[in-house]
């Protein structure tokens, strides 16, 4: 049984700066081996019992016999992500969790929080952001709790990264506070002062005051004004007011307000006047005045007894430390102080754990185990970096020993009483007896891509330079499969191999490639951060014809529409594109193409032009191509055409009458004569038949003519979609008188006799409209008008009454087309049929009979 997980990795969330730990548990695993691969950075952590990354922050516990816990300290940003623990079988399976790692807001440039000073009227942006993960939240608000004022409107908060106010007044004075939360404590924020620049305005409680003689009397002026204003009273003339026994001014700031009081002692006549109130700044000046007018005094004085009491202001003074020291004894001060707070921390940390370290001293030198790290056992080239060992090592209070290349340090880490055994690596921890003397291994070239055929092999070649006790290993980036570690092969695929030289080449070899394999391909080595180099492998396969979705023959109507299509696979994608069988040119899209590019050949309207059979071929560049042969039927109606309306034949003579047909499906053929009775064939009439795919060549053989056969012959063609017939008439041909002279009977001379032209007269007279007005590239031409065709050349017949009749053209040069040894391929265009009927006029025949026995004997 093979290995399985018996419940998911689970995600994980911490906050930056905190451990995390990831949980994988395999049952009957046997003799697998479980990995923990960091999925996005293809980053090999660890294999079964050994961690493979140099980063010190990764560890690996083993708390049971199927738990393996990855353990990843002081979390970083860089660290989320997704993390797969695999077990190596073939195919690799796994399982993944997501490692979270969530960061408090911070407000970037918060240190430009200050004071905005806008002049009254003008528009105001205030812009704030923030980082952190999950990203911020921003909102606005005023310190002072009150509501903000945005395009008329009140609102405690505004949320958004911008907070803008347009035609700012004195009203929107205030602290405002951009705040950032995104759930992750604490929360920040940053602070704008937002300052109004406007001249002064007064606004004054009481303009009339009264007051009456010996009085004393307060006038009272509120002004606002932003820079701060300089405030003073004067007199109706102008005078200032200056305190003293008479007048006592008292000014209280509270922001941009101003709250003026002017006391006067014991007024007199002369004090009764108007006052003014002055406030002047940068912007700008304002007044505001008081009338103090007389009133009478008081009629009845009640004297009661008053009880003063005084009190006298304790005065309070300021205690004030004064900071004497130097910046550096600052800074030395603040380095003691974090030296305490982390010898605190140590202190803490190693009472919640305890870590024993003892020294084996072997009598023989230790033998690396499957992956070179001795499992539990640490040996100094083990090492995350590079380093040079000291001669002597006290650790965690242990007597100095010479430390040795064969010495082991065994770690174990106790919590309680139970015993746990904790795989990591003290190099690169503080106080570490190492110090780094060789340079970091590199790559000396690229992973070259690669291109193989399906079913071959293939070798992917990394060089290393400087690896010391680094390992190399490949990985499958696309499934993030572990191939090999350093010299071991760590995936089941019995197809992998590895070689290599001399700890610099490091091949990887796959036998009879599949095209599952195509992908990138990883060579790395366990530095930290991890180095690597990626190969692409691409794997070529040749085209293959998998579906059809029309069968081998389509059949359509004439003028309805056809869609041929094929479907192919390989890689590269295959092309498709389609030519005829017999290299025809394809009427497409109003033209003429030799080919179509394309899975699918559409054919709107199919005309009997289009019938034939089609390839279809795929091919992608890589051998061999493939075809498809998709055969196309058009039905339609026969159509006839005769190729000569009139046959002149002597009496006793055979002959032989001829017409062509095209029709799908295959019609059916006969003669008829004058009567309309069908002709069957025996000894007076025969009739040949021969069809090449939906065109039929038909004769009607007529021996010994007679005067009854004299007539008019329709030649018929029937289907399931219609009928059609050509006529050809049969008419006498009387023969010339002939000079004749008599041949023995085993000479083949023979007498030529001219027969006059006259009796040709009647074609001359031919109408010239009876054509065959056909196009086979016009869908829908139907045009069944009989013609003639010019140019005969008959071949030489011996008839059965002794004679040979050898009838000539006399224009040599016009070849036959009536020759059933060889038909005609496809109609005549109407051009065609039009110039042999009409341009060219009906060719004049030589007759010449030969009777070789009458010629023997005139010759006697």
């Amino acid at each position: 049984m093979l290995p399985y997980f018996p419940e998911k990795v689970n995600n994980v969330t911490v906050t930056i700066g905190q451990n995390a730990e990831l949980r994988c548990a395999v049952d009957n695993l046997n003799n697998y081996k479980v990995a923990w691969v960091s999925v996005d950075s293809q980053t090999i952590l660890s294999i079964h019992n050994n961690v493979i990354t140099r980063n010190p922050r990764i560890s690996l516990s083993r708390p049971s016999s199927n738990q393996w816990h990855l353990h990843i300290q002081r979390a970083k940003q860089s660290d989320r992500g997704w993390y797969m623990c695999q077990i190596n079988t073939d195919p690799m399976v796994h399982r993944s969790g997501y490692l979270e790692v969530v960061v408090p807001p911070r407000i970037l440039n918060k240190d430009d929080e200050g004071d905005l000073v806008v002049r009254e009227g003008d528009n105001l942006t205030l812009s704030c952001d923030a980082v952190g993960h999950p990203r911020p939240h921003i909102v606005w608000r005023r310190e002072d709790s009150e509501d903000i004022m945005v395009e008329g409107r009140k609102a405690a908060i505004v949320e958004n990264r911008t907070l803008r106010i347009p035609k700012i007044s004195r009203l929107h004075m205030a602290d405002y506070l951009c705040v950032a939360s995104n759930g992750i404590a604490p929360s920040t924020s940053k602070k704008y002062r937002i300052k109004v620049q406007f001249p002064p305005m007064f606004w004054i409680p009481s303009q009339l005051e009264g007051a009456y003689v010996g009085q004393d009397i307060t006038l009272e002026c509120h002004s606002e004004a932003f820079p701060k204003s300089i405030n003073y009273w004067i007199k109706e003339d102008g005078a200032m007011l200056i305190s003293g026994n008479k007048y006592e001014s008292l000014i209280v700031d509270s922001g941009y307000k101003v709250y003026m009081k002017l006391r006067i002692r014991n007024v007199s006549k002369t004090d009764f006047m108007e006052y003014k109130c002055v406030a002047k700044n940068s912007l700008g000046g304002s007044d505001g005045s008081i009338t103090l007018y007389e009133v009478k005094p008081p009629t009845t004085i009640t004297t009661l007894a008053t009880t003063t009491t005084t009190t006298t202001a304790k005065s309070t003074q300021g205690w004030f430390e004064v900071d004497t020291t130097s910046a550096a004894d600052r800074r030395r001060l603040k380095e003691r102080r974090k030296e305490r707070i982390l010898a605190k921390r140590r202190k803490e940390a190693s009472r919640r754990q305890k870590e024993l370290v003892t020294f084996d001293e072997p009598t023989t030198a230790p033998v690396d185990d499957e992956y070179g790290s001795q499992s539990e056992h640490f040996h100094p080239g083990w090492a995350r970096k590079d380093f040079q060992i000291g001669t002597t090592a006290n650790i965690n209070g242990n007597r100095s020993h010479n430390w040795e290349p064969s010495h082991r340090l065994r770690r174990r880490h106790v919590r309680g009483s139970n015993t746990m055994s904790l795989y990591s690596n003290p190099i690169g921890e503080e106080n570490s007896m190492f110090e780094e003397i060789r340079e970091l291994p590199s790559f000396l070239n690229h992973v070259e891509n690669n291109t193989v055929r399906a079913g071959n092999s293939v070798k992917l070649t990394c060089q290393v330079k400087n690896l010391g006790n680094y390992k190399v290993a490949w990985v499958r980036v696309d499934t993030q499969t572990i191939l090999t570690i350093h010299h071991h092969i760590i995936t089941r695929n019995q197809r992998v191999s590895l070689s290599h030289h001399d700890h610099e080449i490091w091949r990887l070899h796959l036998e009879n490639v599949a095209e599952s394999d195509r992908g990138w391909y990883m060579c790395q080595i366990n530095t930290d951060p991890m180095r690597s180099q990626k190969g692409y492998l691409e794997v070529v396969v040749p085209p293959k014809i998998v579906d059809s979705r029309s069968s081998s023959d389509v059949v359509v109507r004439e003028n309805t529409a056809v869609n041929l299509t094929c479907e192919a696979t390989g890689s590269p994608r295959p092309k498709l594109r389609w030519r005829r069988v017999d290299a025809k040119m394809i009427r497409y899209q109003g033209g003429m193409v030799v080919s179509v590019e394309g899975n699918s050949l559409v054919i709107p309207n199919a005309a009997r032009a289009h019938i034939g059979k089609y390839y279809c071929i795929a091919s992608n560049g890589v051998p061999p191509t493939v075809t498809k042969t998709i055969g196309l039927k058009v039905q339609f109606a026969p159509m006839v055409w005769v190729q000569n309306q009139y046959e002149l034949v002597p009496i006793g003579y055979n002959i032989t009458l001829q017409c062509n047909t095209e029709s799908y499906p295959p019609a059916i053929h006969y003669w008829t004569f004058e009567n309309g009775s069908a002709i069957t064939s025996g000894s007076k009439f025969r009739s040949i038949e021969k069809s090449d795919d939906h065109i039929t060549h038909t004769k009607l053989h007529i021996n010994d003519v007679q005067q009854n056969d004299l007539g008019t012959y329709l030649c018929v063609a029937k289907n399931s979609l219609g009928q059609q017939d050509g006529a050809i008439k049969l008419k006498e041909r009387v023969l010339p008188s002939t000079t004749l002279r008599h041949l023995p009977l085993d000479e083949k001379s023979e007498e030529v006799s001219t027969l006059s032209t006259s009796d040709m007269s009647e074609f001359d007279s031919a109408d010239s409209a009876n054509v065959f007005g056909y196009d086979p590239f016009v869908p829908g031409s139907s045009n069944i008008n009989n013609g003639r065709h010019s140019g005969q050349k008959r071949k030489r017949t011996k008839y059965q009454n002794g004679y040979t009749a050898d009838i000539t053209n006399q224009y040599p040069s016009q070849q036959s087309a009536n020759k059933y040894e060889e038909p005609p391929h496809h109609f005549p265009s109407s051009y065609d049929a039009s110039t042999a009927s009409g341009l060219i006029a009906f060719p004049k025949l030589l007759a010449l009979l030969s009777f070789s026995r009458l010629i023997d004997l005139a010759l006697i």
